[in-house]
């Protein structure tokens, strides 16, 4: 795990980088994504599944302003983990990725409140468009 998240809290004081919890069960997909983050100059704290993320959220050790997380993982898929996370802090922006289509996670085919798609494999652009649509939205 890779931990470079600002001080506790559920937001980055002002002037800090917005905090990412990065969630992806392949470790390679990760760390690609861990260096595309902070090229865009986003703080990140990443974990290798669901369950450790959720840990590292509850007992307060990150503090984040957004979760990246993808959707199909073993043991707890990326839509629960939003969902747990939520439970604390309902506004929590949610950017949510897969190389299946969406309606694997969502059947009805429609996201969850202040959340974003993207479809694996994406380009930095379009990861930097969809961290700083949600980032806006949710102010």
């Amino acid at each position: 795990m890779t931990q470079t998240a600002s001080s506790q809290g559920t937001t980055a004081p002002a002037g800090a980088p917005a905090s990412v919890l990065l969630v992806d069960d392949e470790e390679i997909v990760r760390l690609a994504l861990s260096r595309m983050l902070r090229s865009l100059g986003l703080a990140v704290t990443d974990a290798g599944d669901p369950v450790k993320a959720e840990q590292l959220v509850q007992s307060g050790e990150v503090a984040i302003d957004l979760l990246l997380t993808d959707i199909v993982m073993p043991g707890m898929n990326g839509r629960e983990l939003a969902e747990r996370l939520r439970t604390a802090r309902p506004d929590l922006p949610v950017v949510f990725m897969s190389a299946y289509v969406p309606e694997t996670a969502f059947p009805d085919g429609r996201l969850p409140v202040r959340s974003r798609f993207l479809h694996k494999p994406f380009s930095r652009d379009d990861l930097r468009a969809a961290v700083e649509d949600i980032l806006a939205e949710a102010g």
